[in-house]
């Protein structure tokens, strides 16, 4: 008679196995008792077995639950989540399948299980088989990824991620080690390239002294004398504007002479090689000046302006 009831409620269960959380599996099953009865609202004692290879195979993996139908007789419950007896949940190799449940049932809430159903698992969730599935196939190689370095030489043509890149010529080391002179005009190589000796373009900062002066695109004048920066320039008294007066002076009995002459601004008077102060004669600040000195043979005034 168990036997009959072992075969009647394998073809009354019905088993709902979805992916859920990390090593566990929800179960569900219709009990009935040997009256084909449902069994509702009621605690039921319940062994779960996972088998390998075959209904008949070894258990791998066996717990025991007491969960409690619903009104309709439906009891749904956690693989994984009930006292071992057997081995782990975790342990179990979905890979090395196929793989059967085989549920028994006690109606009363017990161990004394009379109701026996054994249904192959027809799929494993994924999350479950990934930890011990095969391998995928090796997918198609991807573009080559290149690194460059940027201490060394790089020569030849460079390929990857779909394109051609040309040679990565050397930086310059008397420009600097960052700049590649691929990168800049010819203007700015040739101000880039040159740190010494003989410079080009717009210099915004200059340092140091130059070998060899060069001229001025625009020559300038210095008191009507050319400049362009190329020489030394001596301005004469005539050029610049400047008299030199020098007279011998003699007596003209009465120990006195008078002299009229025109001064600048930056005129100087000597009488017998000394500087006559400004309080020695009179009319200063204007252009000419009448100078009334006492004088002996061979005395000498010079003026200069």
């Amino acid at each position: 008679m168990e036997k009959i009831y072992s075969i009647i409620a394998g073809l009354l269960l019905t088993v709902s196995v979805f992916a859920q959380a990390p090593q566990k599996m929800s179960y569900q099953a219709v009990i009935r008792n040997n009256s084909n009865a449902l069994i509702t609202s009621a605690p039921v004692g319940m062994k779960i077995s996972i088998l390998q290879s075959s209904s008949t195979g070894a258990a791998v993996y066996v717990e025991t639950q007491t969960p409690s139908t619903n009104s309709n007789g439906l009891v749904s419950l956690q693989i994984g989540m009930g006292t071992v007896l057997t081995g782990t949940f975790s342990g179990i190799n979905w890979s090395a399948g196929p793989y059967f449940i085989k549920t028994e049932t006690d109606p009363t809430g017990g161990t004394a299980y009379t109701i026996a159903g054994t249904n192959e698992l027809m799929s494993v969730p994924y999350a479950l088989f990934s930890a011990n599935g095969t391998a995928g196939s090796t997918g198609a190689a991807g573009p080559n990824i290149i690194t460059v370095s940027t201490t060394t030489t790089q020569t030849g043509l460079l390929t990857g991620n779909g394109a051609n890149v040309s040679a990565v010529p050397a930086t310059t080391a008397s420009i600097s080690a960052s700049v590649d002179k691929n990168y800049v005009t010819n203007a700015q190589q040739t101000v880039l390239g040159n740190t010494s000796n003989t410079n080009t373009g717009d210099q915004t900062t200059i340092t140091g002294n130059s070998g060899t002066a060069t001229a001025l695109a625009t020559a300038r004048t210095i008191n009507g004398v050319p400049f362009d920066g190329t020489a030394n320039i001596t301005i004469t008294a005539a050029a610049g504007g400047m008299q030199y007066f020098e007279k011998e002076l003699v007596s003209d009995g009465e120990n006195s002479i008078a002299l009229t002459f025109s001064l600048g601004v930056f005129s100087k008077i000597h009488y017998n090689g000394a500087l006559l102060k400004q309080n020695q004669w009179s009319g200063v600040g204007l252009t000419t000046l009448t100078l009334i000195l006492d004088t002996r043979q061979n005395d000498k005034l010079t003026v200069t302006n």
